[in-house]
């Protein structure tokens, strides 16, 4: 079974990757229509907060029953079982953690959350089944002071830290401009909760009361959220040296690069003189 798995498995990588090509060619054009660029042109909205939870969640039940399924868990070995643990640290913190912290999540597009929920479901098999059973002489083989494991270690908690603490800044700040909405509404009429993608701390008249983001690699990049992630995901490939933790990556950066950059122009063209001119879109210094 698994040897003949195995042409199925490639097969599930090369399918991420051309749709990963797709995904940076059709954003370069189009801003993905959630968040600062909801658009109710795209059909059916979702609630946000129940959407994001439910296509966050679905590649925790991917990779847990691709690890799980045909495998003896107690064959597995103390790296494998951290590897997993990087997964799954993750999506919980974006399916559970993330979505109780954030203050709204503005409604999603069904179309949005259908194709979110494709691609976690076969990048949650993809990777599972890496750790469980076609990485599984490679992770045994790793100790857990190997070099390329603990740098693999370093990069995702690095990166995981960059996008919980940019997470930070922005909850309060949409918690800020919540504040002086509701002071703002005259008493008798009703508020109506907007796109959250971002928040602010100054010059509020401007972007429907967005405003400048302040602090932490928002010094640097006006997405330092989306950067935190590639770091992320690049150490969790490392650590596993795995092939479906590179796609991962690749697949990641094809989406949110593009959105990074029409995020970066948003706020340039919203702010004019007023926006850092030293600030990057998502790479410090570069991009």
């Amino acid at each position: 079974m698994v040897d003949g798995e195995l042409a199925a498995w490639w097969g599930v990588l090369g399918l991420l990757v051309v749709s990963g090509l797709g995904a940076l060619v059709a954003l370069l054009f189009i801003a993905a229509p959630f968040g600062k660029f909801a658009n109710s042109a795209w059909g059916p909205l979702l609630d946000g907060k129940l959407s994001w939870g439910l296509f966050e969640a679905i590649p925790l039940a991917a990779f847990w029953t691709s690890l799980l399924v045909g495998v003896d868990a107690r064959s597995l070995g103390g790296v494998q079982w951290a590897v997993a643990g990087l997964f799954s640290l993750h999506y919980i913190n974006r399916s559970l953690v993330y979505t109780v912290r954030a203050p709204a999540i503005a409604p999603i597009p069904l179309v949005v959350s259908l194709a979110a929920a494709a691609f976690n479901s076969l990048n949650g098999y993809a990777n599972g089944r890496w750790v469980s059973v076609f990485g599984d002489g490679v992770l045994k083989a790793t100790k857990p002071y190997d070099p390329r494991f603990l740098v693999g270690l370093v990069m995702f908690g690095v990166g995981m830290w960059i996008n919980i603490s940019s997470d930070n800044i922005l909850f309060a700040l949409r918690r800020k401009r919540t504040r002086q909405q509701a002071e703002a509404q005259p008493q008798g009429e009703t508020q109506t909760q907007g796109s959250v993608e971002h928040a602010a701390d100054a010059a509020p008249q401007k972007g429907r009361g967005y405003s400048i983001p302040r602090g932490g690699l928002f010094e640097l990049v006006s997405c330092p959220h989306y950067f935190g992630e590639f770091v992320e995901w690049a150490g969790f490939a490392i650590a596993a040296a795995s092939p479906a933790g590179a796609v991962f990556v690749f697949f990641t950066m094809a989406n949110l690069v593009p959105r990074a950059l029409k995020q970066h122009a948003w706020y340039r063209e919203t702010f004019g003189d007023q926006y850092p001119a030293n600030r990057k879109a998502v790479f410090p210094y570069v991009l």
